[in-house]
């Protein structure tokens, strides 16, 4: 279990909200301090390891409100402390309520890593353009525009996914991981070709993407995050703002919207 504790404050002192983002080989839970949204922990566990999960739900019985969001099945401990103990949660859909506008023409196909991070742009830069570069297993692009509409994006195979084609898809190459280190447009032996073609091929596609919302979307705020936003943030062209959490803030944003009085 990895915690990074961001705020050192006494949790009983406050009420919190309990958001919980389950993917497909952990579980990030986090604390935030309502209502002004103080982001006080961040966990994260393996979504096989019960133990840990129920060692850290231990500590939360006397939180009041939760989101879950799932890519994948609900642990049962998990269902069956929401239920028990928390008296109201929300169960991150398609059909629940947002504060921004949701045009993606399919929105059940949506996953909350683009969607929750819109609420979270919309927060912080609100009457802004923004776009959120997700670095992960796919390079994911998403538009936020002033008006607070939600327009979609891109979707492209990301770092480790492109060292893995490279392996998977021909019989010689090897599998290479990505270095830090390396920097070279011109690769001299097999290793360093396969790492100048995924590494700078990544940068100059990002670096292109962003030209092409700039031309279309003026004053654009630049956002990344995701595993690989340390990888980039000093490789591309472009000023951009580093949110390693925006995902876990989006969620709270909607839970809060949710829990408002109407």
């Amino acid at each position: 279990m990895v915690i990074y504790t961001l705020n050192l404050l006494k949790f009983v002192c406050f009420k919190m909200n309990l958001i919980i983002d389950i993917g497909n080989t952990s579980i990030k839970l986090a604390r935030f301090q309502a209502p002004d949204s103080v982001l006080l922990d961040v966990t994260a566990i393996d979504n096989k390891n019960d133990n840990e999960l129920q060692s850290f739900l231990s500590q939360c019985l006397d939180i009041q409100c939760a989101i879950v969001s799932s890519v994948t099945l609900v642990p049962t401990i998990l269902i069956d402390f929401l239920q028990k103990q928390i008296p109201h949660y929300v169960s991150f859909n398609s059909t629940t309520p947002l504060p921004i506008i949701n045009l993606y023409a399919t929105p059940q196909t949506l996953g909350s890593d683009r969607l929750a991070p819109m609420v979270s742009a919309r927060k912080q830069f609100p009457n802004q353009n923004v776009l959120v570069i997700d670095s992960g297993t796919c390079i994911k692009f998403n538009l936020l525009t002033a008006k607070g509409e939600f327009l979609g994006g891109a979707i492209s195979p990301g770092l480790l996914m492109r060292f893995q084609a490279l392996n998977h898809y021909t019989a010689k190459l090897p599998l290479m991981q990505p270095d830090s280190n390396y920097s070279a447009f011109i690769g001299n032996d097999t290793k360093t070709s396969i790492l100048s073609g995924v590494q700078e091929g990544l940068i100059g596609e990002i670096n292109h993407q962003i030209t092409l919302y700039e031309r279309e979307f003026s004053d654009l705020m630049l956002i990344l995050t995701g595993g690989d936003a340390a990888f980039f943030e000093n490789r591309l062209k472009k000023q951009i703002f580093v949110d390693p959490h925006i995902v876990l803030r989006g969620l709270n944003e909607i839970l809060e919207f949710v829990n408002e009085p109407k």
